[in-house]
């Protein structure tokens, strides 16, 4: 487990090597889901809505337009091209314009009917109604969480800075420099101490762009109210100073 010193040497010679005394604020990328959950959320929609096509017309649907009046809409950045339809099947591919040359795929039907689909890189097939996605969309969603990480361990250097001038650590997001964010943006990344104390703290970030989250906590966990979990999959904050994040 890390000593509150060595965080404290840790924190101090990264600020006086690379901060200059100042917190460091989050970033300010544009705020969206993640092109993996973007991707896998709509060709799992077009799954539902060909559904409802086909309940009304005892086929699937061969055009995007045809599915319009039921409510199926394209997100933003996203592109959805048929690859093959037939009355009783169709395969789809779905790409995103912040992974150039990536795609997902799905297919819905009985083998044989149409082609098992294959992603544009990695030429990945998968099973029947499951959308499966091209590796660099995967990556680009292991970036983020390392974003995440990153943003807790500045929140590690601006709480052991407060510390240091204050003798006790802090809630206060202005006091640690990490708001308010430039005027006109909106971060992703939403870090924020849940507890703080003069002997710990724990905090949390969480990534807008694809709804996950991260947990860390400085100090004995018997001093603090709770060890921090995760919003969505309640993972538990697994060692003192070391951020515990969500599943990719």
């Amino acid at each position: 487990m890390f000593s509150r010193l060595l965080l404290r040497t840790l924190a101090f010679a990264f600020v006086a090597g690379t901060l200059s005394g100042q917190a460091p604020t989050a970033p300010t990328t544009p705020v969206g889901p993640s092109p993996l959950v973007t991707l896998r959320a709509t060709l799992r929609n077009l799954v539902t809505y060909q559904e409802k096509y086909y309940a009304q017309n005892s086929r699937y649907a061969s055009t995007l337009d045809a599915l319009t009046p039921l409510g199926f809409a394209v997100p933003s950045k996203v592109t959805v091209t048929f690859i093959e339809t037939k009355p009783n099947a169709y395969s789809a591919s779905a790409a995103h314009a912040d992974v150039a040359g990536a795609t997902c795929v799905d297919w819905v039907g009985r083998p044989g009917e149409v082609a098992v689909p294959r992603t544009a890189l990695d030429g990945t097939q998968g099973r029947e109604g499951e959308p499966t996605c091209d590796g660099a969309v995967a990556v680009v969603e292991n970036q983020q969480i390392s974003e995440m990480k990153a943003a807790l361990r500045n929140l590690v250097v601006a709480e052991e800075k407060h510390w240091a001038d204050h003798g006790t650590y802090t809630t206060d997001a202005s006091a640690l420099g990490l708001y308010p964010a430039p005027k006109g943006t909106r971060a992703p990344l939403l870090p924020q101490v849940i507890f703080a104390g003069s002997r710990g703290w724990s905090g949390i970030v969480v990534h807008r762009r694809m709804n996950k989250s991260c947990v860390i906590y400085v100090g004995s966990p018997d001093e603090l109210p709770f060890v921090p979990r995760t919003e969505r999959e309640r993972v538990v904050a697994s060692r003192e100073g070391e951020p515990t994040c969500e599943r990719p």
